[in-house]
């Protein structure tokens, strides 16, 4: 068995049903209820537990589990607070750490974040390899704390305890389902950049693009990402830290481009207006992947605009939705 936490979230949801489709023996970890009906609803088998409590463990099987994967994390736009962050991310990680020493797991499978190496500024060297230092910058530093002090429990508990401790470094990961935007207090939802493009296509409207548009950012599809996860369960030897990216930058015009093509009706695309006079403080971010590929036998199969028209297809399936929406105003139109 396979036990996956925070099994409801983005890219839970989509590695739960994968591995399900795949006869996989599974079992969703996680606290919504919206994804528990997901699970039912899809066969998948659930159990409701708050990694922050450690009773909670109570509920998972003590013996015949094979690995976690370890998704469950609070993420710095749905908390600023510094005691949440460090309590679920950090705290939680160990707890479930701890369930994997005192049930006999032997592996464990970690995701985290590029923002870790980021900071607040634009990286150092590009592309950005394992090696890369941490950087603590910015608004979002208790969140790449959490998150790398999490890292440091991996790392101890398979020097100590023997865990095979494989951690994925996530970057930029995109796909239908995805929170982009911002929830605001009253349930309202704010569409990201990307989500009003894909809107301005679909009606065949202008979409903007400000500034030089020279940044190269670097996105890699969720089915990708569901894929490496799966590589990373069955191998014998990996360990470490992974980065997990498509290799390959492409710039805002490259995205809108890809925007129009797929997502405008053919007879009328959206016009591409160019705004040089507008700051664009977009910085670059692209990852080196060649260890992956070597210990894993991962690579990537989506180009972005292939992310895009299975984007598109998914979004019309409505399948993995986020449950996040309160208002049902609020969810975007191409949802």
């Amino acid at each position: 068995m396979i036990v996956i936490t925070g099994a409801t979230g983005f890219i839970g949801r989509y590695l739960a049903d994968s591995m399900v489709h795949d006869g996989i023996d599974v079992l969703a970890v996680g606290r919504s209820k919206k994804g528990e009906e997901f699970c039912k609803k899809n066969g998948i088998p659930f159990a409701q537990v708050d990694i922050t409590k450690r009773e909670d463990f109570r509920k998972l099987p003590t013996s015949g589990v094979e690995a976690v994967v370890h998704l469950a994390a609070l993420l710095a736009e749905l908390s600023p607070c510094v005691d949440d962050l460090l309590r679920v991310n950090t705290l939680g990680t160990y707890n479930v750490l701890e369930y994997c020493r005192a049930t006999g797991v032997k592996k464990f499978i970690h995701t985290t974040s590029h923002k870790e190496v980021m900071g607040w500024w634009a990286p150092e060297y590009l592309p950005i390899d394992e090696t890369a230092p941490e950087v603590f910058s910015g608004p979002e530093s208790p969140y790449v704390i959490s998150k790398i002090a999490a890292k440091r429990f991996v790392e101890f508990y398979a020097a100590e305890h023997g865990l095979q401790g494989i951690v994925l470094r996530l970057t930029g990961v995109k796909g239908y389902g995805e929170i982009l935007g911002s929830l605001g207090s009253d349930g309202s939802y704010s569409p990201s950049a990307f989500e009003m493009f894909v809107q301005r296509a679909i009606r065949g409207e202008p979409i903007e693009i400000w500034g030089r548009h020279t940044a190269r950012r670097d996105h890699v599809y969720v089915k990708d990402v569901v894929a490496c996860i799966l590589r990373a369960l069955e191998s014998k030897k990996a360990a470490g830290l992974y980065n997990v990216a498509s290799g390959v930058g492409v710039t805002i015009e490259d995205e809108v481009k890809a925007i129009v093509e797929v997502f405008s009706p053919s007879g009328n695309p959206s016009r591409v207006v160019y705004r040089p006079d507008i700051v664009d403080h977009t910085k670059s971010w692209v990852y080196e992947i060649g260890k992956a590929k070597r210990e894993l036998g991962w690579a990537p199969r989506y180009s972005y605009k292939d992310m895009l028209v299975d984007y598109k297809s998914e979004s019309q399936s409505g399948k993995y939705r986020h449950f996040h929406f309160v208002r049902e105003e609020d969810r975007p139109v191409f949802w």
